[in-house]
């Protein structure tokens, strides 16, 4: 990392843990005598955007597992899908065997434990800003592998965007339409909007119907 200009991205929904992870990264940066530019985002669906659409590119983003509503996996699932080249770590601070086989499905390139993360972190973004899984025999894919991978794979959802897939995640913890509407600050007409949206994209007629699928699916 020595002579690289990077820009790696941090989504995690807890501002403390985001906080502390963006301390760890800084520290491997600075004694690495890497140019690091970090952003930071605790929304999912903002994180997506940010790192797939913004101009300069995202190289790495460190995805948190556990979202408050939306599965991490998802997350890596949808920039894997919108972005051929951004290199995908997920971080967790429980069993990494819990997601690994799921993430690997999803695309990413790299699994950290949390409690391990500042040991790791320098050769994991080494390796993943080139593109290149961490580590080397760990099961996880090159990005370029990941892309054809992801894009020749069965969908699991139809192609949502992270709002919809945060509206069905908190539907499913039983939130009503205005629960959700104020977890998201959002309006409960636009949280109907995005029900609507979900129903014809997977063509069906009742909110139940979805739930079922996303449920087959393993999305809930």
């Amino acid at each position: 990392m020595s002579s690289e200009f990077l820009r790696v991205g941090i989504v995690d929904n807890d501002p403390c843990a985001l906080y502390a992870v963006g301390l760890v990264l800084r520290h491997v940066c600075n004694v690495s005598h890497c140019r690091c530019e970090i952003w930071e985002e605790t929304d999912p669906a903002k994180a997506v955007r940010r790192c797939c659409e913004a101009r300069p590119q995202t190289d790495v983003i460190l995805v948190d597992m556990s979202l408050g509503g939306i599965s991490g996996v998802q997350v890596c699932r949808m920039i894997r899908r919108k972005s051929p080249t951004v290199g995908v770590i997920g971080i967790t601070a429980y069993d990494c065997a819990t997601y690994r086989d799921a993430l690997i499905d999803a695309g990413a390139q790299a699994l950290l434990d949390k409690s391990r993360i500042g040991e790791c972190l320098k050769p994991a973004i080494m390796a993943v800003s080139r593109g290149l899984p961490y580590p080397e025999n760990g099961g996880f894919m090159s990005v370029a592998d990941s892309v054809d991978h992801v894009h020749h794979g069965p969908e699991p959802v139809p192609s949502l965007t992270a709002q919809e897939l945060l509206v069905i995640q908190l539907d499913s913890q039983h939130l009503s339409i205005g629960e959700i509407a104020e977890r998201l600050h959002i309006s409960p007409v636009t949280v109907s909007s995005h029900r609507r949206n979900i129903r014809r994209k997977f063509n069906v007629h009742t909110w139940s119907a979805v739930v079922d699928q996303c449920r087959e699916m393993h999305v809930i």
